[in-house]
């Protein structure tokens, strides 16, 4: 096997991980491989793309201003590829969060660290391929990047998609305020990444950067958990207090881990699943325009009418 094709496994790896690692996460919404492997590509094929021409296009704009050659060298590596590459990544997480099916916070966590993981394997493979010169530096880069750097784009990934997902179901100035926040934040863990490796040693920072990858994707994963079961039972409630379900259905439905003996069991899983995706779409409707909302309220009255349909059978 050719080292370009052993750099082309690698480099893919993963996002076949992630993938597969994505499916067992605690989740309100149901994470295909599927979802997580379309998220990469979007993040690998788009992000990667525009990411190299929004760099390309800083990089000049910056040498209109800078004429020492490693001052702009440096300005490239610590400014305009971790805006360009954030940016990038950011647009294409939008796009899928606004045209997606997933609108829980968590599932805005999972897409936005897929398209990292996604965007990663591409900036690796080229790396892997164009940056070494010998086996024992394509394997130093390889260690390094295949787990460090795919951390790295993983996180800001998963930062700025978890921060929109929440601001998607505000109805303040927070619609606004915290993808803008999430971006500022993404930007200034690449930037240190960058900074780190550049200016230190490549171990230490690896080291660093690896429990923070860790300890701050579980923070956000709680987080967004817990602001997941919120939304459910305030909605959850809103339906029972409308007559749609009963009573002691909420907390039930935004229990973490799924209850049994609440209603029949071979109505159990898709009624909680309806129920979920019908309290999400509420959610997002009252933040939607006049006319989203519309057509939101009217998939809510679906979901509701096969909650009925559903309760109904059980009992029988």
């Amino acid at each position: 096997m050719s080292r370009f094709e052993l750099s082309a496994i690698i480099a893919v790896l993963p996002v076949v991980l992630f993938a597969i690692g994505a499916r067992s996460f605690p989740s309100f919404e149901k994470i295909r491989f599927r979802d997580s492997v379309v998220a990469s590509v979007v993040g690998a094929l788009g992000g990667g793309v525009v990411a190299s021409i929004g760099a390309a296009w800083l990089g000049a704009a910056l040498a209109l201003f800078i004429f020492d050659k490693q001052e702009l060298f440096r300005s490239e590596v610590f400014f305009a590829s971790p805006v360009a590459e954030e940016v990038a990544k950011s647009a294409f997480i939008a796009a899928l969060l606004f045209l997606g099916k997933k609108r829980s916070s968590v599932a805005g966590t999972i897409v936005g660290a897929a398209a990292g993981v996604g965007f990663a394997a591409v900036e690796n493979f080229l790396y892997f391929v164009f940056q070494t010169s010998t086996f024992d530096s394509w394997l130093e880069l390889v260690a390094i990047r295949s787990t460090l750097t795919v951390g790295m784009h993983a996180l800001c990934g998963a930062v700025f998609g978890s921060f929109l997902a929440f601001a998607m179901r505000q109805e303040t100035a927070a619609r606004v305020f915290f993808p803008a926040l999430g971006l500022f934040v993404a930007f200034l863990i690449h930037f240190a990444w960058n900074y780190g490796v550049g200016a230190g040693s490549k171990i230490g920072t690896g080291v660093v950067f690896f429990v923070m990858v860790v300890v701050l994707f579980r923070q956000l994963w709680i987080v967004s958990l817990k602001h997941d079961r919120r939304t459910i039972l305030e909605e959850t409630a809103a339906f029972a207090e409308s007559g749609a379900i009963p009573e002691t259905y909420p907390p039930r439905l935004a229990a973490i881990k799924p209850t049994r003996g609440w209603i029949d069991e071979s109505a159990r899983a898709e009624y909680r699943r309806v129920a979920i995706d019908a309290a999400l779409l509420k959610r997002r409707s009252r933040t939607a325009s006049a006319k989203g909302a519309a057509k939101l309220d009217a998939l809510v009255a679906e979901k509701l009418d096969r909650l009925a349909e559903l309760g109904k059978n059980a009992r029988e």
